[in-house]
This record gives C-alpha cells, sequence and structure tokens, in this order.
C-alpha cells in the first residue's frame, strides 16, 4: 500500500544504451530493473521538459505521471568570495579553455579535441585546453590518451583525473570559455556552474542542453568539428560576444536553487492522493 515516488536523473539507457560504461549484462539489467521501477511508481521526477518527452515516448508512460523538477547549483558556486583551491602545478594565469565532464563515449570528447586541433592552427595565441574528466569507460580513455599523444604537444592538452569538486570554481573563473560535449543530457549542472564564475559557455545543442541554457550559452553541433571549432573561435575573438554570454548567464544561473528543487518536490509528495 506504499506509494511509490521515483526521481529519474539519466535516460541514457533508452537512448545510448551501447554508451554505457561497463558490462553490457550488467547494464541490461539495470534498464531493465529501472523500466520495472518506473512503471510500478505513482509518480516519477525528471530533471527537465526534454527529459519528460523523451522518457515518455520511449516507455509509453502517462505524461501526467511525470513532474518536472529542475536541479539547482551547489552552494560552493554561489559564495563569490575568492577560494584558495587551486590545483598544484596549474598555472591559472595562462589562457585556457576549460571542459568538466565523465568519460564517456556519449560526451564525444574525441571531437572536442579534433575541433582544439583545427582551432590552435586558426588563432595568433596559445590557448591550452584542460578537461577535468572523471573517468567511466577505461577503454575510452585510453583512446583520447593515444590521440593526444599522437597530435599535441603535452603542455597544450591537461587532463585532471578525478579531482576533488573544490577546486572547481578557480577553474571555471579563470577559463576564457567553457566547452561541452554531449548526446544525452537530461540537466547538466557543470554550464549553470560555470555561469555562475563568470565563464562564458558554449555547448552542445542537444538533448535538454538548450532548455536549461536558453540564451546564456552559445550552441554547436557535437557531430561538427567545423561548427565546434568555430563557435569557440569567435567566442574567443569576438570580447562583446563573449561578455554578452557572461552577462547573461550570471542572471541565468540564478534560476536554478536546491531551495527550488525541495520546494517543488515536497509539494509534489504532499500532493500525493
Amino acid at each position: 500500500k506504499i506509494k511509490i515516488i521515483l526521481a529519474l536523473h539519466s535516460n541514457l539507457p533508452w537512448v545510448f544504451f551501447d554508451f554505457m560504461p561497463g558490462s553490457f549484462y550488467r547494464n541490461f539489467l539495470t534498464k531493465k530493473l529501472m523500466e520495472l521501477s518506473i512503471h510500478a511508481c505513482e509518480i516519477l521526477i525528471v530533471d527537465s521538459v526534454f527529459a519528460k518527452e523523451e522518457i515518455s515516448n520511449i516507455l509509453k508512460i502517462n505524461k501526467n505521471k511525470i513532474k518536472v523538477v529542475y536541479l539547482g547549483v551547489d552552494i560552493k558556486f554561489l559564495n563569490q568570495n575568492k577560494s584558495d583551491n587551486y590545483v598544484s602545478g596549474i598555472d591559472y594565469n595562462t589562457k585556457y579553455i576549460l571542459s568538466v565532464l565523465s568519460c564517456t563515449r556519449y560526451h564525444n570528447i574525441l571531437n572536442l579535441l579534433k575541433a582544439y586541433k583545427v582551432l590552435i592552427k586558426e588563432i595568433n595565441f596559445k590557448i591550452k585546453f584542460i578537461i577535468v574528466l572523471q573517468i567511466l569507460d577505461k577503454k575510452y580513455f585510453t583512446e583520447l590518451s593515444n590521440y593526444i599523444d599522437q597530435n599535441f604537444d603535452k603542455k597544450n592538452i591537461i587532463i585532471l583525473n578525478n579531482i576533488d569538486s573544490k577546486y572547481l570554481p578557480n577553474l571555471y573563473r579563470n577559463s576564457k570559455l567553457y566547452v561541452f560535449s554531449s548526446y544525452c543530457e537530461v540537466f547538466g549542472l557543470t554550464s549553470l556552474e560555470s555561469m555562475s564564475q563568470g565563464c562564458p559557455v558554449v555547448i552542445s545543442k542537444s538533448s535538454a542542453l538548450p532548455e536549461v541554457n536558453n540564451n546564456a550559452a552559445d550552441y554547436f553541433n557535437p557531430d561538427d568539428i567545423i561548427d565546434i571549432k568555430n563557435k569557440l573561435k569567435i567566442n574567443l575573438l569576438d570580447n562583446n560576444k563573449r561578455q554578452n554570454l557572461v552577462k547573461n548567464g550570471k542572471l541565468h544561473y540564478k534560476k536554478f536553487t536546491w531551495e527550488k528543487n525541495v520546494s517543488e518536490t515536497m509539494h509534489i509528495i504532499h500532493n500525493l492522493n
């Protein structure tokens, strides 16, 4: 007789199952158990309207059963005081592009690297690429490492593996651009974190990312290396365009708070018949 409210934070198993890291059998079992849970619950809470439409269409769920509650920006990014948390060995005064993501194929990090390779040949100043990774797919990480070794001076690409999130505010704050590529996002928090630190955002025009980031980001096709390169290039060279993104971002990220998330979630719980 206990009623169930379920929160779902990823549609990946149904959209890009082959891109999921780990064992096929484990992933298949996880997917089936998730489906059973979703069909059994009275209310399903998802992170975006996009996620609601997508999961409803795939699993043939009544949309009235699905509620949208946006996530919030963590408190560490709301404190605008200068942080003392710096990654040892990183020169924060050099120009760099930043990306923070998990090492999985649905993030298509390889296309970011290929776009960066073209970019540094076309601009007349040096800029590094710092990639903060949570390594979930070790095979894919090996492929990325091999590509970097074969195509770049080691000083150009800096990989930071599984670092503590306390280091992120200063990495965002001192970056010239934040770039994020993904095929499958039901929300995505790192772009909002970046905005909170005054860093302009260039991001995939895919899944829920346009909904969540709205006019506070510039968008590219994640399958088009030249488009990615062009968006990076114009936002590096056009100061007015970059500052406009910063201005919009500083207003936009404030719409997403955990207080609002909790309030809306509790409203759903209290109104469950």
